[in-house]
């Protein structure tokens, strides 16, 4: 019988492939956290360069400053 959806577990050839592994790594959720100043959104902001093509969705937070103390947050979606 055909469906017309493709079988992961059939499909063969590397762009189909790949299509479902990212399918996969689209669905990982990341937690860091730290003590303030060790470079987490450094590190968040690096990762999502590094899959930028694989279109990441979610947030994360900044520090918003003045005078040099922490008056809270911005939360910045992607």
């Amino acid at each position: 019988m055909v469906t017309g959806a493709p079988d992961p577990q059939q499909t063969i050839g590397p762009s189909k492939g790949r299509r479902f592994m990212e399918k996969d790594i689209i669905r990982t959720n990341i937690l860091l956290t730290g003590a303030p100043g060790v470079g987490k959104t450094t590190v968040i902001g690096r990762i999502l360069e590094a899959v930028e093509s694989l279109h990441p969705l979610g947030f994360y937070t900044e520090e918003i400053r003045e005078g040099g103390a922490r008056t809270g947050f911005s939360l910045v979606s992607t």
